[in-house]
């Protein structure tokens, strides 16, 4: 009884245990006969830091891909502009040397913007609440109107009255409506202004941001926050700002979704309200 109860049991765990260790991760299952309640709660713990492990090294994965394919095209660029600067130089007129100079100089700052965002990203990933965040939103809308407002962009808010406190820091709230608000200045074409509506319903606090710009196409509206996905990459767009402010806002349990709209884009901040 003893054996069965117990010592094969610990045996199918410590299996269960190396498999993570060495990495096999997809072939953990459950212990197939748990005799104790114990042994079916290690098991199931076991089993869910497996799926956990797997998870996160496929994200690791894809991000390591996705950054190398990003940091490929302006370095090799680099290269090609550097090499033909030392095998032709002399030979060169004063307008092309410059020609390439500006263009290693353009690759180099994608380059720097690239780690600065993927610096945000990684930020973004580890952050983790300690329970008391609580910022203002109201308020903080407001000093993000006034600022964009300085910058030429026609902004209104409606349903927004100061304090309103949600569960969520000022600075990681600033980094979601300033991605916001900066696509829609950036992308919403000449002219564009944008809407911002607030409303509380039980435990929950809704921000739409929503501009009347050219939109976003249906064939991007799925990958808009997928990790370095871009339409603007010639103007220095890295395809990481929305997928940093979903993270930033998943952190403190809410949420950041686009929102269907006959004209332009909207995109809703759902947080949980702080009393």
């Amino acid at each position: 009884f003893a054996g069965y109860a117990i010592v094969r049991p610990t045996r199918q765990l410590e299996a269960m245990a190396r498999r993570v260790a060495s990495g096999e991760v997809r072939s953990v299952e459950p212990v197939a006969s748990p005799t104790t309640r114990e042994v079916q709660s290690l098991s199931d713990s076991i089993v869910t830091m497996a799926r956990a492990m797997e998870t996160r090294a496929e994200y690791v994965r894809d991000l390591a891909l996705g950054i190398s394919h990003e940091f490929k095209t302006p370095l090799t660029a680099i290269r090609g502009g550097a090499e033909l600067l030392r095998d032709h130089l002399e030979e060169m007129s004063i307008d092309e040397r410059q020609k390439f100079l500006s263009n290693i100089l353009a690759d180099t700052e994608r380059l720097e913007r690239l780690v600065r965002r993927i610096l945000e990203l990684a930020r973004a990933d580890a952050l983790t609440p300690q329970g008391g965040e609580a910022c203002d939103i109201a308020g903080a809308v407001m000093e993000a109107v006034a600022d964009f407002r300085r910058k030429g962009l026609e902004i209104s808010v409606g349903g927004l009255q100061a304090p309103l406190f949600a569960s969520i820091d000022r600075a990681s709230f600033d980094i979601v409506l300033s991605n916001l608000l900066e696509n829609a200045r950036q992308h919403g074409g000449p002219g564009v202004s944008v809407h911002i509506v607030g409303s509380v319903a039980a435990a929950d606090v809704t921000i739409d941001v929503s501009d009347d710009g050219v939109g976003i196409s249906p064939g991007n509206a799925d990958r808009i926050f997928d990790r370095f996905f871009t339409t603007s990459r010639d103007s220095g767009g890295t395809g990481l700002g929305l997928a940093i402010a979903q993270q930033r806002v998943a952190t403190f349990g809410g949420s950041l979704a686009m929102v269907p709209v006959e004209r332009g884009a909207s995109f809703r901040i759902r947080l949980r309200t702080v009393a």
